[in-house]
C-alpha cells in the first residue's frame, strides 16, 4: 500500500459514528467517497463523492473501491454480517486498510471475546486477520468503550432516569470511554499513521471512570433531587439475559447486561491498559465535561419525553444508511421506556404491558432510540404524526411539561392501529449546533386511514 494515502472510502456514514467520522474525514486532505445503498434516500453534502452500490454484490462493490487505499465501515451492528463481502471486494479491488465496525468494547480481550453479543464482530476480526496473515489485506481495530456523551445522554452506563440509579455490582469498576467526536477524530487520523496502526487494536480513550464517580458527579449536577440507588449483582443480570437470548428473544434487555459485563466485570479489558490517543493527536475528556453533561440531561431536559421503541427480533429487520427499516408483520413492540426525571405526568405501566403484547400491523415507525422532544409535541399532538409526506419537522423548543393524554394519542395515532401504520419510515435524525434543532422526515401521512 502506498506510504501516503489518498483515497478513502466511507461505508454506514449516517449512523452514530458515521456520521461524526463523515465530519472529521471531509476536513482532511484525502479524497473521500462514500457508499450508498442502492435505493437508499440518505444526502450527504455536494462535495462528497458519493456511490450507490448492491453491498450484496462482491463485483459492484470491488468496481466502486478501485483505487481506493483504506476502506472505513462504521455499518450498524444488525447487518455486520454483510462485511465479509465488503472486506472481499476490498481485496479483490487492492485495498490495503479495511477497518471493519468496532467501536466499542475491547474484544481482544479473551473473556470479552465469548461475550455473545460479540459473535459477529469476533467472526469478522477473525476473517480480517486470516486476510491480512495471507498477505491480502492489512486491518485496524477501533476500540473506544462505551461512548462517553452518548451514554449519558441516553442513561446506558448508570440509568438516572426518575433519580433511581442502578450501579453494578459495587459500582467501583474503573473503565474507559470515548466521546462520539473523539471517535470520528480517530478515524480520520489512522489514515495518516497507517504503518503505526498496521494489523492491531487501536485504544481510544477520553476518560477512565466508574460508575459510582459518574453517580457522584450526576448528584452534584441535581442536588436537591431524591436520590435512591439500588445495586444489582452483573453475573445474575447476565445469567437472566442469557436465558432469554437462549429462548431467542432479542430484546435490548436481554443485550445490555452482557454489554455492561465487559464494560465494568474485571477482567474483561473494559480499563483499556494503553491509549492512542496521543499517537493520533487527541486529547482527554475530564471530569468537568462530564459534570456538565449531567447538568444539561438532568437540569435542561426535564420536560424531555423519551420514547424508545425496540423490535423483539432485531435479526428479521434489514436497516440501510438512510434508517429504512423494515419488518415482518408480526413483529411486536418491545418495550416503551418513558423517564420522566422525576417529574411524572403519566402512569407508563398499563401502556408498557399493552405495547409489549400487541402485535403491529406494520412496521413499527421507531427504532435505535429514536428521541422526540417535547417541542415536537403541540396540542397534545405528536407533530410528526401530522405532517404529510416528506415535509420535514423541526423542534425548535422545549416544553416544560408533558400533556396528560399525550400517551394514548401516541399509541393511536403513531403506533400501528386499525389498519394505521407505517410500511417504510425514514428517520434522518441529526442535531443542529446551531439552533439545538432536531429535524427529520416521514414517508408516510399517519393523519391519513
Amino acid at each position: 500500500m502506498p506510504s501516503t494515502v489518498q483515497n478513502v472510502t466511507l461505508v454506514g456514514a449516517t449512523g452514530n459514528v458515521g456520521a461524526i467520522a463523515l465530519e472529521k474525514l471531509a476536513a482532511t486532505k484525502h479524497n473521500l467517497q462514500v457508499l450508498r445503498r442502492e435505493g437508499s434516500k440518505s444526502t450527504f453534502p455536494a462535495s462528497i463523492k458519493v456511490i450507490d452500490v448492491d453491498f450484496t454484490s462482491e463485483p459492484a462493490l470491488t468496481r466502486a473501491l478501485q483505487g481506493q487505499d483504506v476502506v472505513i465501515s462504521t455499518i450498524p451492528a444488525e447487518v455486520a454480517g454483510l462485511q465479509t463481502t465488503l472486506i472481499d471486494a476490498a481485496i479483490a479491488a487492492g485495498v490495503g486498510r479495511f477497518l471493519p465496525s468496532e467501536f466499542g468494547c475491547n474484544i481482544e480481550n479473551p473473556k470479552a471475546r465469548q461475550v455473545p453479543v460479540f459473535a459477529e464482530k469476533v467472526r469478522i476480526e477473525d476473517y480480517l486477520k486470516q486476510k491480512a496473515a495471507a498477505g491480502l489485506i492489512s486491518y485496524t481495530f477501533v476500540f473506544n468503550g462505551p461512548f462517553l456523551e452518548w451514554g449519558i445522554e441516553n442513561n446506558f452506563v448508570i440509568n438516572v432516569a426518575g433519580f433511581k440509579p442502578r450501579l453494578l455490582d459495587d459500582g467501583k469498576a474503573i473503565f474507559s470511554s470515548a466521546n462520539l467526536e473523539t471517535v470520528g477524530r480517530a478515524l480520520a487520523a489512522i489514515p495518516d499513521h497507517l504503518e503505526a496502526t498496521k494489523n492491531r487494536a487501536v485504544f481510544i480513550e477520553d476518560i477512565k471512570i466508574s460508575q459510582e464517580r459518574l453517580l457522584a458527579l450526576a448528584k452534584q449536577a441535581a442536588p436537591e433531587k431524591p436520590w435512591e440507588v439500588t445495586y444489582a449483582k452483573t453475573e445474575d443480570l447476565v445469567k437472566v439475559a442469557g436465558e432469554g437470548l437462549a429462548k431467542g428473544i432479542f430484546t435490548f434487555d436481554n443485550i445490555a447486561p452482557f454489554l455492561h459485563q465487559a464494560v465494568v466485570t474485571p477482567g474483561y479489558g473494559g480499563n483499556f491498559d494503553k491509549s492512542d490517543n496521543e499517537l493520533l493527536g487527541l486529547g482527554h475528556s475530564s471530569e468537568e465535561f462530564v459534570l456538565q453533561q449531567y447538568k444539561k440531561l438532568l437540569q435542561h431536559q426535564l420536560g424531555i419525553f423519551n420514547l424508545f421503541l425496540y423490535l423483539v427480533s432485531p435479526p428479521t429487520i434489514y436497516q440501510d444508511g438512510s434508517g429504512h427499516l423494515t419488518a415482518p408483520s408480526t413483529s411486536h413492540c418491545a418495550e416503551l421506556l418513558m423517564p420522566d426525571f422525576g417529574r411524572p405526568t403519566l402512569d407508563a405501566q398499563p401502556a408498557i404491558s399493552q405495547l409489549r403484547n400487541r402485535p403491529t400491523s406494520s412496521t413499527m415507525c421507531c427504532m435505535n432510540r429514536v428521541q422526540y422532544s417535547c417541542g415536537c409535541v403541540k396540542d397534545s399532538k405528536f407533530e410528526q404524526c401530522e405532517q404529510r409526506k416528506d415535509t420535514p419537522v423541526k423542534c425548535d423548543k422545549i416544553t416544560r411539561s408533558v400533556p396528560e393524554n399525550l400517551l394514548s394519542y401516541c399509541m393511536s395515532h403513531c403506533m400501528p392501529d386499525k389498519g394505521r401504520g407505517l410500511t417504510k419510515a425514514n428517520f434522518q435524525t441529526h442535531k443542529n449546533g446551531e439552533s439545538g434543532q432536531v429535524e427529520f422526515s416521514i414517508l408516510k401521512d399517519l393523519s391519513q386511514g
